[in-house]
């Protein structure tokens, strides 16, 4: 019986599907993207840039769309453009007590000639979206998927310190010591983001949307921003 009922809701939930209006969203987002650059146990900040990112939605109206029993399902891909930090300057400090009886100071300072990110993302989102007045609606709404994050990064790293001996008392500097790095990669991260705005109704089939978001890619690169969209319904 268990197994029955179970079949039918989910044929009942195919037909509900297959029953509500689709639609497709194009737009695009300006975003203020923050990422951290880390060295080893060297945290060198938090680098924030301006970027526009590119969106595409496909999604599901379910609900009363005349009322506030009113939802939105979809699959997103969204291009999230380079953000780039040239010529900055940052600085760390590291302790380390671990290998008794030394403990160790570090002091870190590098000079970034280049720090750039990029991210494809998919993701799948709902929303709540009842309606404000005969044309308007709001919304709000959660997302979350996954990004492959593109890194380039170009620094020189300065390196020097203190090893205290606890035992004797004694102190011995570290000589200062650079190295250059430089770095390209692409990581596959999980993302998650929420979402509200505005949603008006041209006509029965196209709407545009206004709207504010803030997402969280793991583990370091956070995003706030505004986006507009063109929402076609079929």
């Amino acid at each position: 019986m268990k197994k029955f009922l179970t079949a039918l809701s989910l044929c009942a939930a195919c037909v509900a599907l297959n029953a509500a209006e689709s639609y497709v969203s194009v737009g695009a987002s300006y975003l203020n993207t923050r990422n951290e650059l880390k060295d080893g146990e060297f945290d060198l900040g938090y680098h924030k840039a301006n970027v526009g990112e590119a969106f595409v939605k496909l999604g599901k109206k379910l609900g009363n769309e005349k009322g506030l029993n009113s939802h939105r399902l979809y699959i997103a891909y969204a291009y999230q453009m380079p953000a780039k930090v040239k010529d900055v300057r940052a600085s760390d400090h590291d302790k380390e007590d671990d290998y008794y009886p030394l403990i160790s100071y570090r002091q870190a300072d590098a000079k970034i000639s280049k720090f750039e990110w990029s991210a494809h993302k998919v993701s799948v989102g709902y929303d709540w979206a009842p309606n404000i007045s005969s044309n308007l609606k709001a919304f709000v709404g959660v997302y979350g998927g996954a990004a492959r994050v593109s890194l380039d990064k170009k620094y020189t790293l300065t390196t020097s310190g203190t090893d205290y001996n606890i035992a004797t008392g004694a102190t011995t500097n570290v000589a200062k010591s650079s190295r250059k790095i430089e770095e390209t990669s692409s990581q596959i991260r999980g993302f998650f983001g929420a979402n509200a705005g505005l949603l008006y109704e041209l006509s029965r089939n196209v709407a545009v949307e206004l709207g504010v978001k803030a997402e969280f890619v793991e583990p370091e690169l956070k995003n706030v921003g505004g986006s507009l969209g063109l929402v076609l319904s079929f």
